[in-house]
């Protein structure tokens, strides 16, 4: 009754304006329809009723209600059931029509029928209840011959020795009535099948995520395949594909064991991550689930990795730089990102490190600059501490010094102070400095000495590699001499000068000298002269600052010393005078030098006036007979005040009013300043005898 009922729906839907038609055909599938029947919505019924979506107005949906008979056991554990059908004809007057294909699961316990008078069926009227109506799954855009497969498994399963029911619905999207569609199905059956691989079910991990890039540690990704109710799916095919990643995969398709699960071994010589996709090419599925894994560097290789620098040779001061650059990698020669690499200088060293550590980056790079105001060798070593890692290579930068600097480079002498002998020498030192006072070698210098008369001998002209010239320098002429240097390859004048002072030698004997201001000097410890001593050296240098001592032999003059250390001029004066009438020749010595200079003064101390009451006169013989023959001897001695005898005086000698005869046997003071009378006489009387020194009109008292 069944099939008949169906035969003339067929035909009857020939003749509407859409038409959805199935035309039976012997398909192998498990199960059949137990019943068949369609029902047309166009009765005032829209797809509203079972909550499907499309373009409104006159969109019409035709249905086909669908009951199988589930029996006992199916499906099998593991296995899913299809509702498959084939499009087997599509009429429509316009071919840009959508074309939609649904499968629901109907819950009702009746299929409904669309003629109202049936009593056997529901009527229409009840299908608006949408909770009967489980969608199982579409298809759109069909096309002629496409065989639709939708899985109906979770209608089915749990009904075994039950009915199941299925609505199918047509849909067209319609803008005018005299547009039609006309789909035509085959006989639709449930057909188990094995399960399909569910994308968001199923899952691939690793065991684990990060690994050494050493081609030797690995990663087991597991691939565990899910239908989409759980069941775990074994026997399929899957493969593992990792993108653009370069690790080796063993093997990159497997089967799935009796858990669902594929394993897959993962290494790499090469640092990176690699996202692994599993697919089951049978059930056109690509898990959703992703597995990544980091492959980290491994230990760094100290003689793969490298040190080098941007620029091996760098002005030292302080802002030219070099830019030193650490490439780590392990014995395949991959690059190592992500390690902390300490970079140090040779010991000693004044460079700057900016940072002093750093940490690589993909490629494996790590950069430092470095810069000084030394002039040095720098020799920069890697290390990585972590890994206990000294990279072989290291990269050496040389800081140059820059310009010459007139205020940093210095000039210096060895002795300030020199004796000018010509043989006795200071050495003159120069050394040029940059602006960081770093030396600076192979310069060309010249020494300048201003108006001085020295001899300079050139030792070294050319700065060494302390940047040092020296020169010689030696005098017979005492003076403070002032050097000059200048960079003669530069141009440069350096602004510190050196000052050698170049000092007398040893006094002298012979060019020394001692003078007397006043050969002559009154005796009167009064009357002086100045004993003036001049030292001088053997180049007739003046010598100043020596102690003079001044002696007079056996004489008893008084020596002032006015200054017994010589001046700037060499001299040394001291002054002498007496009150003992006395020639004194003076001597002058200078004890530091053991030397007594050749060279005397004389000074010849003379009586000073005839002093009237010191000078004396006596007679030999205060009685004489006055027989004209006996007589006496009148002595008269002229004398200063100090005693001294005074010679060259002429006396004359007076008797008062006596009338002896004198007789004058020496008139004129000898040496000891004597002049004597013989007195004789024939008259009894006494004679008061005066002298007079008739040179200076002195009368003796």
């Amino acid at each position: 009754m069944l099939l008949k009922r169906a035969a003339l729906l067929f035909l009857a839907f020939l003749l509407g304006a859409n038409l959805v038609v199935f035309v039976p055909s012997a398909l192998a599938a498990p199960i059949s329809p137990a019943a068949i029947a369609s029902h047309d919505f166009a009765y005032g019924y829209d797809d509203s009723y079972i909550g499907v979506g499309f373009d409104g107005g006159q969109g019409k949906e035709f249905h086909v209600f669908v009951e199988y008979n589930i029996p006992a056991g199916y499906p099998a554990a593991g296995n899913e059931v299809e509702m498959q059908f084939k499009i087997t004809g599509i009429s429509t007057n316009n071919n840009a029509l959508q074309k939609i294909v649904n499968v629901y699961e109907y819950k009702g316990s009746k299929i409904p029928v669309f003629a109202d008078g049936d009593t056997g069926w529901p009527r229409t009227n009840e299908l608006g209840n949408t909770s009967l109506y489980v969608l199982q799954g579409f298809q759109d855009n069909v096309s002629l011959n496409d065989v639709v497969k939708i899985n109906v498994t979770s209608a089915v399963a749990g009904k075994a020795g039950q009915k199941a029911r299925f609505l199918l619905t047509g849909v067209g999207s319609v803008a005018q009535s005299s547009e039609q569609i006309q789909i035509f199905f085959n006989n639709p059956t449930l057909n188990e099948v094995a399960s399909k691989t569910d994308a968001l079910q199923s899952s691939v991990t690793p065991s684990k995520t990060t690994v050494m890039a050493d081609g030797i540690d690995s990663s087991t990704i597991t691939v565990t395949l899910k239908d989409a109710s759980g069941g775990l799916l074994s026997g399929k095919t899957v493969n593992l594909s990792q993108g653009t990643g370069s690790s080796t995969i063993t093997a990159t398709q497997g089967t799935t064991n009796a858990s669902g699960v594929a394993t897959f071994t993962v290494k790499n010589t090469q640092a990176e991550t690699v996202t692994y996709t599993a697919s089951v090419a049978a059930d056109s599925v690509t898990v959703s689930q992703t597995a990544s894994v980091t492959f980290q560097p491994s230990t760094p290789s100290a003689s793969k990795s490298t040190v080098t620098a941007s620029k091996a040779s760098v002005a030292a001061d302080g802002s030219d730089t070099s830019v030193i650059t650490v490439t780590l990698k392990d014995a395949n020669d991959g690059p190592l990102s992500g390690k902390v690499v300490d970079l140090t200088p040779s010991a000693g060293s004044s460079s700057t490190i900016t940072p002093t550590q750093g940490t690589t980056n993909a490629s494996g790079v790590a950069t430092f600059t470095v810069k000084s105001t030394k002039a040095e060798s720098v020799t920069y070593t890697a290390a990585v501490t972590a890994d206990s890692v000294t990279v072989t290579q290291k990269a050496s930068v040389t800081f140059v010094p820059g310009a010459v600097s007139a205020s940093k480079s210095t000039v210096t002498a060895s002795k300030a102070t020199v004796v000018a002998d010509g043989t006795d020498s200071s050495v003159v030192t120069v050394t040029l400095k940059d602006a960081n006072s770093n030396p600076i070698s192979g310069k060309a210098v010249s020494l300048a000495q201003g108006t001085g008369g020295s001899t300079t001998t050139t030792t070294q002209g050319t700065t060494n590699a302390s940047g040092v010239a020296t020169f010689t320098v030696t005098s017979v002429k005492a003076e403070a001499v002032t050097y000059t240097a200048t960079d003669t390859t530069d141009s440069v004048t350096v602004t510190p000068t050196a000052i050698v002072t170049f000092q007398p030698g040893a006094a002298n004997a012979s060019k020394s000298t001692v003078t007397a201001s006043k050969a002559n000097v009154a005796a009167d410890d009064t009357d002086t002269s100045v004993i003036t001593v001049t030292l001088k050296d053997a180049n007739d240098n003046l010598i100043s600052g020596r102690a003079v001592s001044l002696t007079q032999g056996t004489g008893g003059s008084t020596i002032t010393v006015t200054q017994g250390t010589t001046n700037a001029s060499g001299v040394a004066t001291f002054t002498v005078k007496s009150t003992k009438t006395e020639a004194v020749t003076y001597t002058a010595a200078v004890t530091a030098d053991s030397v007594t200079v050749t060279q005397k003064a004389s000074v010849t101390f003379v009586p000073g006036a005839v002093s009237a009451s010191v000078s004396t006169i006596t007679a030999s013989k205060a009685t004489v007979t006055a027989d004209g023959t006996d007589s006496a001897v009148v002595t008269v001695t002229l004398k200063d005040a100090n005693g001294n005898a005074v010679s060259g005086k002429a006396v004359s000698l007076a008797q008062g009013t006596g009338s002896s005869t004198t007789t004058t046997t020496q008139g004129t003071t000898n040496a000891s300043g004597v002049a004597t009378f013989t007195v004789t006489s024939v008259k009894a009387e006494a004679v008061t005898y005066t002298a007079t020194d008739t040179t200076d009109s002195v009368t003796v008292t």
